[in-house]
């Protein structure tokens, strides 16, 4: 297949729409790469290709995510893309905080705060109790951009949020 000719600026906004900043700035610190866009387009592309073509895992992502807990403490965790799974450690927390008789609900964070190809999503608990187990960081955070809207029934978010 052969590629369009387009101008430098196409393919650079070629990327930039297609990919976050962080993964941009990732291989414009490549050295072996003469910093093209058109080239940064098809190296990026060669690399999930073969990532997905092989078992290789030589160049092994990892999955940041961040628990937002209760408290206003935040803790910023790392593991292999392959080995993640949220529900599994949302679960966990939930046992940790003696959260495991609520309901477990997904919230998406609107498009408009994140990158594109980037969502977001929190798993947060839900349920009524009193104001010890409320994580008002996180219910005011989500109602602020719209993701989460107090209502008569009583129920609130409920400890760590991931």
């Amino acid at each position: 297949m052969e590629l369009p000719r387009l101008s430098e600026a196409t393919w650079r906004d070629i990327v930039e729409q297609r990919y976050p900043p962080s993964a941009i700035q990732k291989y414009r610190l490549d050295k072996s790469c003469t910093r093209r866009w058109k080239e940064l387009f098809l190296r990026s592309l060669a690399s999930f290709e073969h990532r997905s073509d092989s078992g290789c895992s030589q160049s092994q992502h990892m999955t940041h995510y961040l628990v937002l807990h209760r408290t206003y403490g935040l803790t910023m965790n790392r593991t292999s893309t392959r080995d993640y799974d949220p529900l599994r450690v949302f679960e966990e927390l939930k046992a940790q905080n003696s959260l495991t008789s609520y309901t477990t609900v997904e919230v998406s964070i609107p498009s408009k705060y994140c990158f594109a190809d980037v969502n977001i999503k929190a798993l947060v608990t839900i349920g009524k109790s009193g104001s010890f187990l409320r994580n008002s960081v996180i219910t005011e955070c989500l109602t602020k951009m719209g993701a989460w809207k107090e209502n008569e029934s009583g129920h609130s978010i409920l400890g760590p949020v991931l």
